[in-house]
């Protein structure tokens, strides 16, 4: 590891060498992390990682929920202060997590995201009501919205600056540039005071970088109009930092964004990407104005709208009527911002005291370690380090990186080495939060992690025989040696958490007419939401059909119920084959990846392993079975002469022919699968290649396609009118 100071010209120095026989953090980490997310602080896979992370997600998407909720209930009772509050907070949590991998793809993120931007907006009609702290996003989009009202008075005009401004992007005084001179200096007055105060810490070093890049400096007004400065501003359609860059742009450009780091939040890293960003499309566009509104919009769109106007080297202000709505006032709201700034007592901005420039000193790390131990080296806050490395996204610097450069306060980097000298592993270790679901208990846990059960027991306050209930939150340390050693293992213990569906008794509800997927959630005390996730339906249904089974998880649960439950389950010895994991088993027998491991005590699933299963499924009911055969109706048969024929039974001959009734038709072919018996009895038919599949709980017909490889249109024309709709638990597909 070594240090640098300053942040101009780097100078090293090397750590001393010295025994570490005391560590310098003796609380158990009490003040070094608040929830914090936990990983060792050597050896770790960063691939496996992003697997420890749905039950992150699901947490903290659950959080949003809650502030959402909040402002929803403070707006019926005319709570303003309240409810633009609980807004933000839900919007803030929800921004924590646009830099998780692949994010966009989650639909309930997706759906909450929009849920929540789009009540928000509603409630912010005025934009006069609007905090100066409100995101960035929602001056855009009123100003797009309010723009074309805000008046042009030729006989009041807004003032412009007595000397020509000589800059490489033209800055011409147009009307469309004066309506957003105006809504800048009088409507938001607040706001772009706030914005030209918060420069004086970013410009300098934008425009260091900008001039080794060889971009235009007054490019840097950009960021004024894309985030107002702000390194952890997140757009509603998830774009990132203070240049704003949606996850596979930042990627293109060298910035890396994974579970431990998101480079589009680093101020320099995004702004040497953005430079080089807009120095490509100037190169592609040839003019300044169109390469800033492709910023917006994308190159493809305003060759597009060249195109239509019939010049490829069109600029801005001959396409603008063209572009979509927010970009047409983009560029005149660059212009605006850029004015203001280079002319801040021309509009009333003369007082602004500008915020002291950027500093700090940077060490280079070669290990993860948690930000509070950093803190305390440092002799800052642990607020402190994250606001200088807003990249960081748990808590920790990354793992498996060497010479990771992490910003320090000015001045401090001279004591450093010394206080990071005394730090146990212990002192630097990072923590992992776990979620308990029904059937762990400390020792299953402390199994699956690789650590001793009487070591979790004692970091969490607990007797290593206490009863652990679902949803209790545990910190588990993990040493660099055993986490590398359990990887397989702790991925699969995370791949499929979901904390909403073990919360509570699982219950199938057939609706009945006239009910709605409202009215259901209400009477089960669960969330809409819940609901739709549970069964995979659509945001835009709001019922389903009467007689269609619904899967609920429900908080509680009788007695009764519950003893018959486990009346209905038996232990069972299952024989892993090749290919099967734990994960796979578990789903097969309707139990956890955690029960199995617990039940056998943390016994891997390798092929002609015997794994022990207390479940109410048989081993001799497996989902795919037997083989079938054609049989050609003859005149005057009746099903149940045919179902005795191949000795099966009637219902199971209707169910697979999707026959409604005992009508058949002279001519017609039915389909018969042949189970273990009907193959010893009767092998005419032993050459069909057709098996049948039981549908499970929740599936529908895509996942059952992609299950066995085939397409959803061949499994339709496999099973007479089968949709996702008419699919239930038990019933038996044709494949």
């Amino acid at each position: 590891m070594t240090f640098t100071l300053g942040c101009s010209t780097p100078k090293q120095t090397a750590i001393p060498q010295q025994e570490r026989t005391k560590p310098l953090i003796q609380d158990d980490f009490s003040e070094l992390d608040d929830d914090a997310t936990v990983v060792d602080s050597n050896a770790v896979d960063t691939t496996l990682t992003e697997d420890l992370t749905d039950e992150y997600l699901n947490n903290t998407i659950e959080s949003a929920r809650q502030h959402y909720m909040n402002a929803l209930h403070a707006q019926t009772v005319h709570d303003s202060v309240l409810c633009e509050g609980e807004f933000e907070h839900a919007i803030e949590v929800l921004n924590g997590l646009a830099s998780y991998p692949d994010i966009e793809d989650d639909s309930n993120f997706v759906t909450l995201s929009k849920s929540i931007v789009e009540d928000y907006e509603r409630y912010i009609q005025n934009i006069n009501t609007l905090s100066p702290q409100s995101p960035m996003y929602v001056f855009r989009d009123k100003l797009a919205q309010e723009v074309e009202s805000i008046p042009i008075d030729h006989a009041k005009p807004v003032p412009v600056p007595n000397e020509p401004m000589t800059l490489q992007v033209p800055m011409p005084q147009n009307d469309f540039v004066q309506q957003n001179i105006r809504f800048l200096a009088e409507r938001l007055p607040q706001f772009t005071q706030r914005v030209l105060e918060r420069s004086g810490k970013y410009f300098p070093m934008i425009s260091r970088i900008f001039k080794e890049e060889g971009a235009p400096d007054e490019l840097k007004y950009l960021a004024v109009i894309e985030s107002a400065l702000d390194p952890n501003s997140v757009s509603k359609a998830r774009a990132v930092g203070m240049w704003q860059f949606m996850q596979a742009t930042g990627a293109i450009y060298g910035l890396k964004i994974n579970w431990w780091v998101d480079e589009r939040r680093d101020p320099e890293k995004s702004t040497r990407a953005a430079a080089k960003f807009l120095l490509d499309r100037y190169h592609e566009l040839h003019d300044w104005h169109c390469a800033i509104a492709s910023y917006d919009c994308g190159p493809m769109r305003v060759i597009k709208d060249r195109g239509i106007v019939g010049d490829t080297n069109a600029d801005f202000w001959k396409i603008r009527d063209y572009l979509p709505k927010e970009t047409k006032n983009y560029v005149p709201l660059y212009i605006a911002a850029a004015t203001i700034a280079l002319n801040p007592r021309l509009y009333g901005f003369g007082s602004v005291v500008r915020s002291d420039p950027w500093q700090f000193d940077t060490v280079h790390m070669n290990e993860a370690v948690n930000l509070a131990a950093i803190a305390k080296c440092a002799g800052c806050p642990v607020e402190d380090i994250s606001s200088l490395n807003p990249e960081l996204m748990r808590g920790c610097t990354p793992p498996n990186v060497t010479d990771y450069i992490l910003r320090i306060p000015a001045g401090s980097a001279k004591n450093f080495h010394t206080m990071y000298a005394q730090l146990s592993d212990d002192d630097k270790r990072v923590l992992l939060s776990h979620v308990v679901h029904r059937g762990e208990s400390i020792r299953s846990i402390a199994t699956a992690y690789g650590i001793s059960p009487e070591d979790l027991a004692s970091f969490n306050d607990f007797n290593v025989h206490k009863h652990l209930a679902a949803g209790t939150k545990l910190r588990v340390p993990v040493g660099s040696a055993a986490l590398a050693a359990q990887a397989e293992v702790i991925q699969e213990l995370h791949e499929n958490d979901n904390v909403s569906r073990t919360a509570g008794r699982r219950i199938v509800h057939r609706v009945h007419s006239g009910e709605t997927l409202a009215s259901i959630a209400n009477h089960y005390h669960v969330r809409l939401s819940d609901v739709r996730k549970w069964n995979n339906i659509s945001l835009r249904r709001h019922s389903v059909p009467a007689g269609i089974s619904l899967t609920l998880y429900i908080p509680g649960g009788s007695m009764a119920a519950a003893s018959t439950k486990s009346a209905n389950k038996k232990w069972v010895n299952v024989k892993v084959r090749r290919g099967e994991t734990l994960a796979k088993i578990a789903d097969e027998y309707n139990v956890t990846v955690q029960q199995v491991r617990a039940w056998n005590h943390g016994k891997r699933a390798a092929a002609g392993t015997s794994l022990k299963l207390f479940t109410a499924i048989s081993p001799e009911e497996p989902a795919v079975m037997g083989k079938s055969l054609t049989h050609k109706v003859r005149s005057g048969e009746t099903l149940a002469q045919i179902a005795g024929t191949y000795g099966v039974q009637e219902s199971d001959l209707k169910e697979w022919n999707n026959i409604k009734g005992s009508h058949i038709i002279a001519g017609e072919k039915l389909r018969i699968y042949q189970t273990t018996e009907t193959a010893k009895g009767d092998s005419r038919h032993s050459s069909a290649e057709t098996s049948v599949y039981r549908v499970r709980s929740g599936d529908t017909l895509e996942k059952i396609a992609r299950k066995f490889g085939e397409t959803v249109s061949h499994l339709k024309s496999l099973n007479r009118n089968i949709t996702d709709e008419k699919l239930r638990a038990g019933q038996k597909l044709i494949l």
